[in-house]
């Protein structure tokens, strides 16, 4: 499995992140489950300190910076739950200062 996991620059970045994350997981598991029954398992496992390590690493700086401020506790998935709200509240303003495809104006634009 990676170590760090990277998407192009976007909205819904941090969920691609998140997502190559649990898909890589999930291979892994999936991998390990394959194994002859002869094979010790124990050991193979990854932890959640090593995924906590690994969305710490793939995340942008400004998104990392939030998400450790910002987190409920060191769990990986208070820092997951973070991240993701990080890229909803981002998203949100996004949309709410943008101009729409209507013509609409921002938020900060003033009415003549």
């Amino acid at each position: 499995m990676a170590k760090t996991f990277k998407t192009s620059a976007g909205v819904t970045q941090v969920s691609d992140i998140i997502r190559q994350i649990d898909v890589g997981l999930s291979r892994f598991r999936k991998m390990i489950e394959t194994l002859p029954a002869t094979v010790f398992r124990v050991g193979l496992e990854v932890q959640t300190s090593d995924l906590t390590i690994m969305l710490l690493r793939s995340l942008p700086h400004d998104v990392r910076s939030y998400t450790t401020l910002h987190a409920a506790g060191d769990a990986y998935t208070d820092l997951r739950t973070a991240a993701l709200r990080f890229e909803t509240q981002q998203r949100m303003f996004a949309e709410l200062t943008g101009p729409s495809s209507s013509g609409a104006r921002g938020v900060h634009a003033l009415e003549s």
